[in-house]
């Protein structure tokens, strides 16, 4: 291990890399355990929203079939690189892909996943647009 750690010393960029990265070393936990669970909470939300969409869109309430759908729509928009921006496309494509697996048709999960684009990023940066020129007219 320590002949590694020096051969990536001399390295320029790995030497600057291993700087920044040791800056985590000195996170207070108290800190980390309260970010990570907001991170849990923002994406048991988005999760149950997927879940409801989809509820609202097919007419029938298998919460934990749109629940296990969502999750491998969240894990397959997170495996592949983002190539569009705010990963439109990506995310309806992968579920209509889950939602036809499961038995729905696959409109539903295509207006599921954009109707959460829309509630989640789109509409809320409208409403910030507005209100940073709003900001700056004064």
């Amino acid at each position: 291990k320590s002949a590694i750690v020096n051969k990536i010393k001399f390295s320029e960029t790995l030497s600057s890399l291993l700087k920044k990265i040791s800056v985590i070393k000195k996170i207070d936990k108290n800190i980390t355990y309260k970010v990570a669970f907001i991170s849990f909470l923002f994406f048991a939300c988005m999760l149950v929203q997927y879940a409801l969409l989809v509820s609202a869109f097919s007419q029938r309430f298998y919460f934990m079939n749109f629940i296990w759908a969502g999750l491998l729509m969240f894990f397959a928009k997170s495996i592949i690189p983002p190539v569009t921006i705010g990963d439109l496309g990506i995310r309806e494509g992968a579920s209509v892909f889950f939602i036809k697996m499961i038995g729905e048709n696959g409109s539903v999960g295509f207006n599921a996943a954009i109707f959460l684009f829309f509630i989640n990023v789109l509409i809320p940066a409208i409403i910030g647009m507005f209100l940073l020129f709003h900001k700056n007219d004064d």
